[in-house]
């Protein structure tokens, strides 16, 4: 048993000893990623454990949780909080894209930067039923491109976690 230990902790040692210089210099990250019950990498669809994991080190939403604070939320694509206003009854949230954002190229589709049509896309995409898994959480919501970096979502009931 000494000897398994032994071996073990050896090969830990060569492995962290050969490991190139260059990934470290480079400040590249490597993590491993239980991925071999991969589902469903579409962000709309991804709903088991490694599949989560793996779509939101993908992609990009307009608001975060703060890495650390699990209970505050941050601008990600958007430029800052938005502060909701009340219109008619209902809450309004205007988001304010950040310019320069670029959508990685695809085949046939050149990169191209982020804009309110394509969060639009995103959104409305999320409250159809027919095509996301999360589809109630957007129950009550409709969407608009004010411009080409404002996107308004409208609350017409307001969850309870945002009370």
């Amino acid at each position: 048993m000494r000897a398994i230990l032994a071996l073990g902790l050896a090969l830990t040692v060569v492995c962290v000893v050969v490991a190139p210089d260059s990934a470290y210099a480079a400040g590249i990250l490597r993590i491993a990623v239980q991925a071999s019950d991969l589902g469903n990498l579409d962000p709309h669809l991804a709903t088991g454990t490694p599949d989560r994991t793996t779509v939101d080190m993908v992609f990009n939403a307009l608001v975060r949780y703060k890495p650390g604070h699990e209970l505050v939320l941050e601008p990600d694509l958007a430029t800052s909080m938005p502060t909701p206003q009340m219109e008619g009854g209902k809450q309004v949230w205007t988001f304010t894209l950040r310019k320069g954002v670029m959508c990685h190229p695809m085949d046939g589709v050149p990169s191209y930067e982020l804009t309110s049509e394509d969060v639009l896309y995103s959104l409305q995409k999320s409250a159809d039923k027919n095509r996301s898994a999360f589809a109630a959480d957007y129950t009550g919501m409709t969407f608009e491109a004010s411009d080409a970096y404002r996107v308004k979502v409208t609350v017409q009931v307001v969850p309870s976690h945002f009370k």
